[in-house]
């Protein structure tokens, strides 16, 4: 749960950032930085499969098992 949590505040605190400057300065960032910055927090959800993955022994048990066909899960 510590990695899907740090793994959310990575990638959405440079979107956050950029929002909190915009509101305080009244500027804005360059359009690339806007684009890779929203894009970063838009992807969040993206990346939770690949970390569960990762990290979670029961959940590449099953993933496989989904994924190659074989459902006897009591095996």
């Amino acid at each position: 749960m510590a990695a899907m949590s740090l793994g959310f505040i990575v990638l959405v605190t440079p979107w956050t950032i950029q929002e909190v400057v915009a509101a305080c300065t009244g500027s804005r960032a360059p359009p690339s930085l806007d684009f890779v910055a929203t894009w970063l927090a838009l992807s969040n959800s993206f990346w939770y499969p690949f970390i569960y993955w990762t990290l979670n022994n029961h959940f590449r048990r099953l993933s496989r098992e989904i994924f190659t066909g074989d459902n006897d899960l009591n095996t």
